[in-house]
């Protein structure tokens, strides 16, 4: 008889070795998109305590002047943003809030989408008294979470 594998066993081999490195590979896939979610969930928290950060830095800074409406969802750009990322404020320095990159102007959630933010005012607040701090609203919305718009969400 001749030394050797037969094709049987050679199948039967290779075949246990691409289920192994399906179940590993869809293992490491999970942990990836577990680690993407983690991140955007840490970098939202960071951005929104920016911007709070903002409103509390001293009583020349508010948030009015911000506001993008109740239903307007504003990508966040460096430009728009810059208040939080060391930017002047009408001559005043500002410091860096949130030390964040920004790729392309617009900071980028792990899946490479700008994120997209709103500063509402609250309840019963009086708009003719753009000085009010605590009337205002702060959201954020992660583009890719869950995969669905704003709208789709739900969120106004």
């Amino acid at each position: 008889m001749k030394k050797g594998f037969t094709l049987i066993e050679l199948l039967v081999v290779i075949a246990m070795i691409a289920i192994l490195t399906g179940a590993a590979g869809s293992a490491v896939m999970k942990a990836r998109v577990r680690s993407q979610i983690a991140r955007a969930t840490t970098e939202v928290r960071e951005i929104t305590n920016a911007i709070l950060a903002y409103e509390n830095y001293d009583d020349n800074h508010s948030l009015a002047k911000y506001v993008t409406g109740d239903d307007t969802w504003k990508e966040a750009n460096g430009q728009d943003l810059e208040f939080i990322l060391g930017g002047g404020d009408e001559g005043r320095t500002v410091p860096v809030l949130y030390n964040g990159a920004l790729t392309r102007g617009m900071l980028l959630d792990p899946w490479g989408r700008p994120y997209a933010y709103k500063i509402a005012r609250a309840g019963d607040a009086s708009e003719d008294n753009d000085d009010v701090g605590k009337s205002l609203k702060t959201f954020m919305y992660l583009p890719n979470l869950n995969r669905l718009t704003p709208e789709e969400m739900g969120i106004r």
